[in-house]
């Protein structure tokens, strides 16, 4: 959306204005002129409008806010940032107030999906049952779980990142665990080990695995590893906790282009050089061509799609490419072209306004590195995840969740909260909600509770299911929650064995 500019007298009345402005009140610049903002606003609206314009002339310099403001002309609702200034005569003397209004809806938007993202993961990481730990290829931590912090002593998940294992542990253990990491980067194959540590003065088992990381290209990123004390699978087994993943445009410049080769510019916005680096004579020049200023990458992508919007008869099209500044290398920009024909439908001229979107672009992939690296820990640690709708009960599961039970994901749609109930043993709901109830309530930090599953064979299984609050409505109650699910059947068996020999002992003790 272009910018709204607006300019009134200390008197609050309009001297000018941008159609784009007149489209906020849905009139003219004409019908505006002379007026004020009680002849279109609503009274508190139009006072709270002269109270930031007082704010501006009383501090001296441009006062900022941000506002949800509704079109009056098609009824669009946008998050605009306004900036007003006051301006002063050459005597000194206050001639009225500049406005300067952007739309910054998309990037109110994407910060909000990374808010929400990264609470998710975060609860969900939380609850996986392992020390989680992931490192790029020099050694350094770039995300560890709040198991991990605890073992270490660490009073926190964040104060570890960017260490190395030289700056926890003792330096024989570290230097071990930096050769694995390097032989495990060098063979790109996972590794997994059993060994004996030591804990309080008493003798565990763990059982340690680590793996590359690599991008979807196969490059290289670093490790990723979990580790977790297996003494009561062998002698029946202690549960630790999983880990947490790692890893956000600017003013409006307007372009004329000539329907020629190369796209000459016949105007460019004043704005051009603070924008770009670029003088409007630069940019006008007769040996200027716009073209190379596009990236490399993106220049046959745009010509092609222009080419065949004009072809196709289409006057108003959005491109998204990046362009040169003339000091500061390459910024992404979104387009809005407007194409101008002739009477006999010839195309005479373009006429773009673009927005740098650089920060949306770097906060698009920011939110994709997210999932990214979920997805890489998820599948590492192989349990089964879910997030639940309390108050709907609309439930997401993943595959993992659907093959413990001997599914596919597939063949348990429709997915809901009435999934879990239909497949949990009936003994075992009753004691899950009454924990769930004390989790809601604020008694458990999270919910956890062993159940068994009916599997699709007809047997049961033992799962542990793990899980936190991480949304809550305005009224305090729970609304969306996360968690986990691990197949532990083969603990319980154990468990179960451990006892029978257990009681044959005792029992061979009492007849000797």
């Amino acid at each position: 959306l272009p910018e709204l500019v607006w300019f009134k007298d200390t008197d609050g009345v309009y001297i000018s204005c941008n159609p784009t402005f007149g489209r906020l009140l849905n009139a003219s610049v004409e019908q505006i002129v002379g007026k004020t903002d009680f002849d279109f606003h609503r009274t508190a609206l139009a006072r709270d409008w002269r109270r930031h314009d007082k704010a501006a002339v009383r501090n001296g310099a441009a006062v900022d806010s941000e506002e949800w403001l509704t079109f009056a002309d098609n009824g669009h609702s946008a998050l605009i940032q306004i900036t007003r200034t006051p301006v002063y005569g050459d005597d000194g003397r206050l001639i009225g107030i500049m406005g300067l209004g952007r739309d910054i809806t998309a990037q109110h938007k994407i910060k909000a999906e990374l808010r929400q993202r990264e609470s998710y993961q975060r609860a969900l990481i939380d609850n996986f049952p392992f020390l989680v730990w992931l490192k790029d290829t020099d050694g350094r931590f770039l995300a560890v779980n709040a198991p991990f912090a605890q073992a270490c002593g660490a009073d926190d998940a964040e104060s570890l990142v960017g260490k190395t294992d030289l700056d926890i542990w003792p330096r024989e253990l570290a230097l071990g665990y930096q050769t694995d990491d390097r032989a495990v980067m060098a063979s790109r194959r996972k590794k997994e080990v059993v060994e004996q540590g030591e804990d309080d003065g008493r003798k565990i088992w763990l059982e340690t695995y680590k793996a590359p990381v690599l991008d979807d290209d196969g490059r290289l990123l670093g490790t990723v590893g979990f580790s977790r004390d297996v003494s009561e699978r062998t002698q029946a087994e202690l549960e630790l906790q999983r880990e947490r993943d790692l890893f956000s445009a600017g003013p409006v410049v307007v372009f004329t282009w000539t329907a020629e080769e190369g796209w000459p510019v016949s105007h460019v916005s004043s704005n051009i050089e603070q924008v770009m680096g670029y003088t409007a004579e630069e940019m006008t020049a007769p040996d200027f061509r716009f073209v190379r200023i596009i990236h490399p990458d993106d220049s046959a992508r745009i010509a092609r799609e222009v080419e065949r919007y004009l072809r196709q008869g289409i006057d108003r099209f959005e491109q998204s490419y990046r362009l040169s500044h003339k000091h500061d290398g390459y910024a992404w920009y979104r387009d809005f072209t407007r194409v101008t024909r002739d009477a006999r439908g010839e195309v005479v001229s373009l006429r773009g306004y673009l927005v740098d979107q650089t920060e949306i672009k770097a906060m698009q992939l920011a939110v994709e590195e997210e999932r990214r690296r979920l997805k890489y820990v998820i599948e590492g640690t192989n349990v089964g995840t879910w997030e639940w709708n309390v108050q709907t009960g609309e439930t997401r599961l993943n595959e993992r969740w659907a093959q413990v039970v001997g599914y596919r994901l597939n063949q348990l749609v429709p997915v809901s909260i009435d999934t879990w109930t239909r497949l949990a043993h009936p003994d075992d709901l009753e004691r899950s909600g009454r924990l769930l109830q004390k989790h809601f309530a604020g008694e458990l930090d999270c919910y956890e509770c062993e159940v068994r599953m009916r599997h699709r064979d007809g047997h049961w299984v033992w799962v542990l299911d793990r899980g936190r609050v991480f949304e809550w409505d305005a009224d305090g109650k729970p609304l969306w929650m996360a968690g986990t699910h691990q197949d532990i059947t083969e603990r319980k068996r154990t468990e179960a064995r451990l006892r029978d020999s257990e009681h044959r002992l005792n029992a061979a003790v009492g007849q000797a």
